[in-house]
């Protein structure tokens, strides 16, 4: 550059001069300036004007982010939407939440992988059947365990994700099954579909038939007035993804809580609403790299597999005995249940910000939302406890009674969708390398070679 002119910096949109410079005898300049406090939260450019030493005048252009909270973001490239106004996540400084978000997103993968119904997935995910086969018994779409804890899972048919129908419930008729809570038109034409129709999803996807059973409940109590439930999911779904401006990225607390509590009643419900969600950021362009899939895959899981992943732990579903041994059993599901929910809630949500590389606001909030999923789950547990006493009819009448079989070569199928899933989902933190491939490759291979086997 040369000698005496000055160096300009300015910042972009308005133009704000941060400062200026001398150029030195041996052609260079050196500025420290902060920048200005007037600039708002979003994309801008810093232009740094001069002379060279050939009296040409040049111009260089370095864009950068001003964060909500009015501190620098991303340097070299802005993102679009609500991202530029959120801290870029280096993996590298958050070392303890890296490696937490790293085991998270694993267990992501798996749970996916377990819903499109990979059986060998399917049977290590399920907690409650203490390593005993689980098959369904006729009574209230319940199972029951067959074989002991020294027996090994039997993969012919859905294990594991099964277990939160614990016992045979009586289906004589109650109080509940001559109320008027049910008696709505169409309920008909609900209660087939509840009875059947979870085994025919269950044939491609045991663990989508299992989401399809899960609100049976409610079902047995409010016959079609069930479907009401469908329309919040959809409007809380379309309102989430509107507030973030259709970015792949959380949505503010009172909207997470929201689908979580409907996702808590009944997976289907989060399910629909995660749906929702995913079609209008898709819509409005939100998905701009792999990263955004990443986000949106792990909100997903949230919001539809948290009362399977309560479930697992202790059945959300059980006759209460009013003796001390049954009055401690069902007090145990209640913490156990609630502890496992929030335990999901907090790897979950803590692994968002390192899927997307943004720290996402949510994860200021991971012990609140952990507090509203262990008081879902106990709502959740206490309508159980009630459709078991006084709908036992209604709950025998909607429950599935078939045994959810997969078809052939789904499960080898959905052994190799999980890989694809954990590859895509390890890259973020262990890079696009050879050494992940190989290890994928020494992991997976003896899982898929035994399926072949059983094929």
């Amino acid at each position: 550059m040369k000698s005496g002119t000055i160096v300009y910096v300015v910042a972009h949109s308005k133009p704000v001069t941060v400062g200026t410079a001398t150029v030195s005898a041996d052609g260079s300049v050196t500025l420290t300036a902060p920048l200005p406090t007037t600039l708002e939260p979003g994309g801008h450019h810093l232009l740094v004007s001069g002379t060279l030493a050939n009296g040409q005048r040049f111009v260089q252009d370095r864009p950068f982010t001003v964060t909500a909270d009015h501190k620098l973001g991303a340097v070299g490239a802005i993102p679009k939407g609500i991202l530029a106004t959120l801290p870029v996540y280096h993996a590298s400084q958050h070392v303890a939440a890296t490696l937490a978000a790293a085991t998270a997103a694993v267990g992501a993968v798996g749970a996916i992988g377990v819903a499109l119904g990979s059986g060998a997935m399917g049977g290590a995910a399920g907690g409650g059947g203490g390593g005993a086969a689980v098959r369904r018994s006729g009574a209230a779409g319940s199972v029951v365990a067959a074989g002991g804890a020294g027996g090994g899972p039997d993969t012919s048919g859905l294990v594991g994700v099964e277990t939160d129908r614990s016992g045979d419930f009586a289906h004589s008729p109650d109080s509940g099954d001559r109320s008027r809570t049910w008696r709505w038109p169409f309920t008909g034409v609900v209660d087939h579909w509840s009875a059947t129709w979870p085994a025919v999803i269950a044939r491609w996807s045991p663990m989508l038939g299992r989401v399809a059973v899960d609100g049976d409940y409610l079902r047995a109590m409010f016959g079609s007035l069930w479907t009401i439930l469908l329309i919040p999911a959809l409007v809380l779904g379309i309102a989430a993804a509107h507030s973030t401006g259709g970015a792949a990225v959380p949505p503010e607390v009172p909207y997470f809580v929201s689908i979580l509590a409907l996702s808590v009643l009944d997976s289907l419900v989060g399910f629909t609403a995660a749906i929702a969600f995913f079609a209008y950021v898709a819509l409005a362009g939100g998905i701009q790299n792999g990263a955004c899939v990443r986000e949106l895959m792990a909100m997903a899981l949230v919001w539809f597999s948290l009362p399977l992943g309560a479930a697992a732990a202790r059945p959300l579903r059980r006759h209460l005995h009013l003796h001390i041994d049954g009055v401690w059993e069902r007090g145990a599901d209640f913490v156990i249940g609630g502890l496992f929910a929030a335990w999901i809630i907090l790897q979950m949500s803590g692994a968002l910000s390192g899927l997307i590389g943004f720290a996402t606001p949510i994860s200021n909030d991971t012990y609140t939302l952990a507090g509203w999923a262990m008081v879902f789950v106990a709502l959740r547990i206490v309508l159980e406890t009630v459709v078991v006493h006084e709908y036992p009819g209604r709950l025998y009448r909607v429950g599935c009674k078939d045994d959810f079989e997969p078809a052939r070569f789904q499960p080898l199928m959905s052994q190799a969708f999980s890989i694809v899933v954990f590859v895509f989902f390890a890259i973020p933190y262990m890079g696009n390398t050879w050494a992940l491939y190989l290890g994928t490759l020494v992991c997976f291979s003896p899982i898929v070679l035994e399926r072949l086997a059983h094929e």
